[in-house]
């Protein structure tokens, strides 16, 4: 086999599309407003193989029902939030890792539950809303602390990811032809019935 064609069979194995696996991405809000006209927006990063999320950086405005508010974390990563459970379709956002009870609360509700595909998900109107966490002892969250303001439109959304293989051909393809245009020769390739002609 000559050089060539080992390069060329080295760099499409390399090129191959991976088997496909759960890598965290960033879904950032779009047009989320609610009951009372305050808007939302932000962004957070949820990975689908430890169904966590991370890197949450999310704002409110002020409304005629609540105060602006920056949401941090999630309920799950604080200790003794129990009130929810993480998951790809909802989470139960908070302002900081302190104790639960009084805090503002950002519970995210999906119409479909996040993938590695990415797209655009619509929040459900009237599930997703900011509430107030009340508790009954511990560090529990109630969501339905007053005053509820509930999500009237929105979404969120995520570019989808590359897919590792894609530019395997575009590679081999160049890499052909500067190949071809540094040989010292016009000796016809390997398996193949016609020269490079020479100027």
């Amino acid at each position: 086999m000559s050089a060539l064609w080992k390069l060329i069979f080295a760099i499409s194995i390399v090129s191959m599309p991976l088997p496909a696996r759960a890598v965290p991405i960033t879904w950032t809000l779009q047009d989320v407003s609610f009951l009372d006209g305050a808007t939302a927006s932000g962004s957070y990063v949820y990975d689908a193989s430890t169904d966590t999320y991370s890197d949450i950086d999310i704002s409110t405005t002020v409304g005629s029902l609540r105060a602006a508010a920056t949401y941090v974390t999630e309920c799950g990563a604080v200790a003794g939030c129990v009130a929810f459970s993480p998951n790809p379709q909802a989470a139960l956002l908070l302002t900081s890792g302190g104790d639960a009870d009084g805090q503002p609360a950002f519970l995210i509700g999906l119409a479909s539950p996040m993938t590695d595909l990415g797209g655009t998900i619509p929040l459900i109107a009237g599930v997703a809303e900011q509430v107030t966490c009340a508790t009954s002892g511990g560090n529990l969250c109630q969501v339905g602390g007053t005053p509820v303001d509930r999500v009237t439109a929105g979404s969120v959304s995520a570019s989808e990811l590359p897919e590792p293989g894609g530019t395997g051909i575009l590679v081999v393809a160049l890499i052909t032809l500067w190949y071809l245009r540094r040989r010292p020769d016009s000796k016809p390739l390997p398996g193949m019935g016609f020269g490079l002609i020479r100027h």
